[in-house]
């Protein structure tokens, strides 16, 4: 009579659902756990891109299939990249098949995936849809490797490789001229006076001046720091001290700025308003784009793009108030604004926009933000005081960060003197078509 040969059983990591978690980058995959087991099968895996190519600061996204061909025991399975750890860096699982249950978890720059145990029968898979986030690299190219680790330390693993085609808005002509409100493509000798007022403030700043804005300012506004060279409005910031302001209690101020704004030239109560430019590189620098109410009532204020380069980061949002105002650092008011970490913004130009939709009567508003034409912040009106619904003027400034706070002033390895260029200025009354290959965070 012959003898049944006993059925072998691997050991519980092996042949239950074991995961790793990457540090940094990671995501916890779960491994496949088998009900019957035989050493020396290969799990199969794949990770398929939803592009050949994406722009920076645009998802990546990628479906990643782990099939158990026959009964056996899948191992660790894990999924890592080329990118830098830190900065902005995200991931999210957008849809699950076969499994269910997967969360990301911990902070933005060391998420980590995990998902439950898996159980599947010979020939079954599951798969998982994952978004990734370019931004944060000024790579040319992102490779993703998920790995599976089987028993007796096999492996199979898949990678995809996704070239990152840096955006260009130099090159953007403008777009229907019956959706323009605005245009200023800055190809004069000199800043356009009839859009612009230049080196002055739009609303009184401290004391009543007419250059200074507060206390959080260490920069002072001069006419010929706002001037137009080569096709480019440079706004820049200089170490040359103002020792007379026009307001005596000033007091000396160790910088000059740039200024130019729209106020009594141009508002609109929303629309797309778009700007192509290279922030300058420096501890303490802070330029930006940003909308100001034009009856003179704080808030609403709208940041398309404010630099603090203390931080090599993008402030990217608005204040808002539920009390009347002025309202500010008290009970019912609210800043509502999204980070983004990176250097890109120095390196190269790019397009920062906003889309605002003041909403109506029981239809609430939206503020939608944009970074080369992708969404990277939405903020939703569901009630009357959160969206602005006045209209709006521009304002470009560079400027000097005064406080410790936000990467604090400029040191010794700040470079003066410094441009914030912009290559244009656009205002649409509706947004351009949006890439589908992306959604806000």
């Amino acid at each position: 009579m012959a003898l049944k040969r006993p059925r072998r059983i691997w050991p519980a990591c092996l042949g239950g659902a074991c995961a790793v978690s990457m540090t940094g980058l990671g995501f916890t995959v779960p491994a496949l756990a088998t009900t019957s087991h035989r050493p020396g099968h290969a799990i199969g895996v794949s990770i398929t891109p939803d592009a050949t190519s994406v722009r920076p600061a645009q998802i990546i996204g990628y479906t990643i299939t782990v099939t158990n061909p026959k009964p056996g025991p899948a191992g660790k399975v894990m999924l890592e990249d080329n990118l830098p750890a830190g900065g902005d860096l995200s991931w999210a699982v957008s849809s699950e098949s076969g499994i269910s249950g997967c969360s990301v978890t911990g902070p933005v720059g060391t998420q980590a995936l995990s998902c439950p145990p898996a159980r599947l029968a010979a020939g079954q898979s599951y798969r998982l849809h994952i978004f990734s986030h370019t931004w944060d690299s000024t790579s040319r190219t992102v490779t993703d490797t998920v790995t599976v680790l089987g028993p007796r330390h096999r492996r199979a693993a898949a990678s995809a490789t996704i070239a990152v085609t840096p955006a260009s808005c130099l090159s953007s002509p403008p777009g229907p001229s019956g959706q323009l409100l605005f245009d200023d493509e800055f190809n004069g000798s000199s800043i356009d006076t009839s859009k612009w007022n230049v080196g002055v403030l739009p609303f009184p700043g401290y004391d009543g001046s007419k250059h200074y804005h507060n206390r959080q300012y260490d920069s002072y506004i001069v006419p010929q720091d706002s001037f137009v060279k080569d096709g480019v409005l440079n706004l820049t910031t200089n170490n040359i001290p103002v020792t007379h302001p026009d307001v005596p209690a000033i007091g000396t101020i160790p910088y000059t700025e740039g200024m130019i704004n729209t106020k009594g030239k141009f508002s609109a109560t929303g629309g797309y308003f778009e700007v192509c430019a290279q922030f300058p590189a420096g501890k303490g620098l802070w330029p930006a784009f940003w909308l100001a109410a034009g009856n003179g009532v704080w808030p609403p204020e709208i940041d398309v793009a404010e630099w603090f380069g203390g931080l090599e980061a993008l402030q990217i949002g608005q204040p808002w108030a539920t009390g009347p105002p002025p309202v500010w650092q008290t009970a019912g008011s609210k800043w509502l604004s999204t980070w983004v970490y990176s250097d890109a913004p120095t390196t190269s130009y790019h397009d920062y926009a906003v889309w605002w939709s003041p909403g109506s009567p029981g239809s609430p508003g939206t503020v939608r933000y944009y970074i080369d034409g992708q969404m990277v912040h939405e903020i939703d009106g569901t009630t009357s005081d959160l969206i602005p619904d006045t209209p709006m003027y521009m304002i470009l400034n560079s400027g000097v960060w005064a406080g410790a706070t936000r990467g604090g002033p400029p040191d010794a390895t700040t470079v003066f003197p410094n441009s914030f260029q912009v290559a244009y200025v656009r205002v649409y009354k509706t947004p351009p078509p949006q890439d589908t290959n992306y959604s806000a965070p």
